[in-house]
């Protein structure tokens, strides 16, 4: 099996994004028959991924994908059996609130979420730009070291826009 996660801006910058994400998970499920995805719900970026999830596992019966929908924050409910609906989108397979070691610990911030889940992955699929001012930005050097497979979704055309535009203002 498998085991890969999705990370990425909440703000989508790319119109070709969804035939991207596409190309590149076709790719895999060529390659495997047992997946496990993770994805932070409740942005644009996620519901984007959970939308095509969905449609390569209900084009891909013959294969196993689990979706798991991890929550940002520990108020909502953290009942396995009930679903949570992103926006117009379908139900995930589960839906958790990470938690660390064998305790309770919910992690606090984001950043404890993004280790949580690259810790248990064996595929990073990253959506991140350098020049964005957002967490994952600021640690995208740290990101690309980390042990595992990467997969960038980024568009080099859209990098050099967000360069230029930096260096302007």
């Amino acid at each position: 099996m498998i085991s890969c996660c999705f990370l990425g801006h909440r703000t989508i910058y790319d119109t070709d994004l969804r035939e991207n994400i596409k190309s590149q998970l076709n790719c895999m499920i060529q390659l495997e028959d047992h997946f496990e995805i993770m994805l932070i719900v409740g942005d644009d970026f996620s519901e984007l991924c959970y939308e095509v999830l969905n449609e390569l596992k209900n084009s891909n019966a013959q294969k196993t994908i689990h979706i798991i929908l991890i929550k940002r924050t520990p108020e909502l409910d953290t009942t396995l059996e009930k679903p949570f609906e992103m926006k117009s989108v379908g139900l995930g397979d589960k839906l958790i609130t990470p938690t660390i070691s064998n305790q309770n610990f919910i992690p606090e911030s984001e950043g404890h979420i993004f280790y949580w889940m690259v810790s248990r992955s064996d595929i990073l699929f990253r959506y991140i730009y350098t020049h964005v001012d957002c967490p994952l930005s600021h640690n995208l050097t740290a990101i690309k070291a980390l042990d595992l497979h990467h997969v960038d979704l980024t568009n080099a055309l859209t990098q050099t826009w967000i360069d230029n535009f930096k260096t302007i203002t």
